[in-house]
């Protein structure tokens, strides 16, 4: 009888371990669960955020392409068809710059800022006042394809629009000189007109009117 007793003790002790065992094994295998669950997270969110990383970074590129072509483009309208003479020519009694003068000093501004954060471009400011007609414009039209280089070359801190003050980048110098060209191919085409010799009237997708409503689309 105490044999039986004995025997009995020690199926049921031997229940309880394996009852034991079996719910350390099931709980260690729903915390293996749980990690690769946890790991396939936050590797998700890792994928999220990176591609919502280069988006942004697109788009933030795309808008700054967007302000070369359509300001450039625009200044190119304004210089078509235009003689040495027209280029330097200015109103009577006045004080004001001719169309060439005012390419010249576009020109400086954003020589002068691409220096500024340490961007070597293809003519210094140094060189601007030897240059003739012919070599201003063709720089002028050259910096197009210089800056949209640096555009694409540029990491996503560089294309977001920071004060010189806190160190300036690539995106403010853009949209700051962009402010400043808008301004003043608003006067060469004032000249244009006061010289009774307008840029072409068809070339809508060049108009004052197209350019500016491109850009403010881009919120400038």
């Amino acid at each position: 009888m105490l044999f039986d007793d004995i025997q009995k003790n020690e199926c049921y002790e031997n229940r309880l371990l394996n009852k034991y065992r079996n719910s350390n094994i099931i709980s260690f295998r729903l915390r293996i669960l749980y990690l690769i669950a946890l790991v396939y997270n936050i590797q998700s969110e890792m994928n999220f955020e990176k591609e919502r990383f280069n988006m942004e970074q697109q788009e933030r590129q795309k808008n700054l392409l967007t302000i070369i072509d359509t300001l450039r483009d625009y200044g190119q309208r304004l210089t078509e068809g235009l003689s040495s003479e027209d280029l330097n020519w200015t109103p009577k009694e006045t004080k004001g710059k001719s169309i060439l003068e005012i390419f010249r000093h576009i020109l400086e501004g954003e020589l002068y800022w691409l220096d500024f954060i340490g961007h070597k471009t293809p003519k210094t400011l140094d060189q601007l006042p030897s240059l003739d007609s012919t070599e201003l414009l063709d720089l002028y039209l050259s910096l197009q394809s210089f800056l949209k280089k640096l555009v694409k070359q540029s990491m996503d801190t560089d294309l977001v629009p920071k004060d010189p003050k806190e160190g300036a980048t690539l995106a403010w110098v853009i949209w700051h000189t962009s402010f400043h060209t808008i301004h003043h191919l608003a006067q060469v085409g004032y000249l244009r007109y006061a010289n009774e010799n307008p840029p072409d009237s068809e070339a809508v997708n060049t108009s004052w009117d197209n350019t500016m409503d491109s850009l403010i689309s881009l919120g400038m």
